[in-house]
């Protein structure tokens, strides 16, 4: 079993999953059991981990924090999240070890991942190739969304937390938050190689939150945290402004979209919409394309 890897999961009422799910070789699984009522943390006793378990419901983002914390205590020098209803890739062991002996300076690590919906599966990649991201480009990124993408595909070194991590007063965007406070201190290693798989279709949660506006207005707010960040990180204002000007054009085009979806001539219309700019960016490409 490696000592550089330990695999931190967060459960609460998924016996199903506790019983059926395929833990690599190679890696220390620690289950952090948030008062399930079904026994998924016995289960779990029961295939061999370690679990920790709260006497009462400590919510979900509270219960990510007791795993972090736990890490921290541990001395172990990366973890990585398996949330309920993924699954790690049969290799990532050897994947994650490859991956940290590419860079020493990195941090934290992302990789790829294939996303499971309803509609089919496909695979996620963050960026074109592997690279090194600096605090100042994470921060920028943030800036303009979620790079960070889901827990499946991140790992965290011990010196990205160590001093401190923090989940702001955030339901949705908390993951999100939590990444980029992490990546606006030390360096982020994209490693182009899959880590697993995230399931859309077993994550109640992901499924009933990411387009109301409570959630639009979480991730706008992250992103202009980013962005003041940034401008302090950059010393100047730089692009600033026009960071903050697209964020709220992105909140009210999603807020527009979100209102016209819910009749029929509203979805009509997006049909219509969406079509049109389609076909705008194919004439545009076919027109930068000639002599």
């Amino acid at each position: 079993m490696s000592p550089m890897v330990v695999v931190y999961i967060p459960i609460r009422n998924n016996v199903s999953w506790c019983r059926s799910v395929v833990f690599p070789r190679g890696l220390k699984f620690i289950a952090f059991d948030n008062a399930s009522t079904d026994g998924s943390g016995d289960v779990l006793k029961r295939r061999g981990l370690e679990v920790v378990s709260h006497g009462a419901d400590v919510g979900r983002v509270a219960n990510w924090a007791a795993c972090v914390e736990h890490f921290v205590a541990s001395g172990a020098p990366w973890m990585k999240w398996l949330f309920a209803g993924d699954t790690l890739d049969l290799d990532f062991a050897r994947t994650a070890e490859r991956a940290i002996s590419s860079e020493p300076r990195a941090r934290i690590i992302l990789g790829d991942y294939v996303h499971v919906a309803a509609d089919g599966r496909h695979r996620v990649r963050l960026f074109p190739s592997g690279r090194l991201v600096e605090p100042e480009e994470g921060l920028r990124l943030s800036a303009l969304g979620n790079w960070f993408h889901a827990p499946i595909n991140q790992m965290f070194h011990r010196e990205a937390v160590a001093d401190g991590f923090d989940y702001g007063p955030f339901v949705w965007g908390a993951d999100f938050y939590f990444c980029m406070t992490a990546a606006s201190r030390v360096p982020t290693l994209y490693w182009p190689h899959n880590f697993g798989e995230f399931h859309a279709i077993s994550r109640a949660h992901f499924l009933s939150a990411p387009t109301t506006a409570h959630s639009l207005f979480e991730g706008a707010c992250i992103r202009e945290i980013a962005t003041a960040r940034l401008k302090t990180i950059a010393h100047g204002d730089g692009d600033h402004h026009a960071l903050s000007a697209r964020i709220e054009s992105d909140v009210l085009r999603q807020l527009l979209a979100r209102s016209a979806s819910r009749n029929a001539g509203g979805r009509a219309s997006l049909k219509v919409w969406r079509l049109l700019r389609r076909l705008r960016r194919t004439v545009g490409r076919s027109a930068a394309k000639k002599p």
